[in-house]
């Protein structure tokens, strides 16, 4: 019999066992029963397109606070998805300028962006105003900005 031990794959390399704790790419377990996958010392990369003051403060919170916004997120995300809120609001506003007789594209206004989104404001009773909304620069902390479309009748 040799004196040689059980060496096992992890990584794409072979370890004994005993050169790490927590060899690269470990999968440790969570209360959750997810696995979290450990990858060295960087954390994992966030979707390509989501806005910065979105992800930054997110990266500077503790594990159990992200693991309670998580859980408030996709909590959020089903209620977004059942009521239909986040699909068809600006379709249902676009259609609601058009039918006062406006148009609902940004291009056909001087000066506003194609970033630009349609908001709706009753400054008093029975008395509603479309505008475009949007901020001066793609940032958190830019000015918003507006260009008024016209007056709505009540619906």
């Amino acid at each position: 019999m040799s004196n040689t031990k059980a060496r096992t794959p992890i990584a794409g390399s072979w370890y004994s066992g005993r050169e790490l704790a927590n060899p690269p790419n470990t999968i440790i377990p969570h209360s959750s029963n997810r696995g979290i996958i450990m990858n060295g010392e960087s954390p994992p990369p966030p979707p390509e397109d989501a806005p910065a003051y979105v992800v930054d403060p997110l990266q500077r919170q503790p594990g159990d606070r992200l693991r309670e916004i998580a859980t408030w997120a996709a909590t959020l995300a089903d209620y977004k998805t059942a009521t239909d809120r986040d699909a068809n609001h600006q379709e249902v506003l676009e259609r609601r300028i058009e039918a006062a007789g406006y148009s609902a594209n940004p291009a056909d206004y001087e000066g506003v962006p194609d970033r630009a989104y349609i908001s709706i404001k009753e400054p008093q009773d029975g008395y509603k105003y479309a505008y475009w909304q949007w901020r001066s620069k793609p940032d958190v902390d830019a000015p918003d900005m507006n260009q008024a479309i016209g007056a709505l009748k009540d619906s």
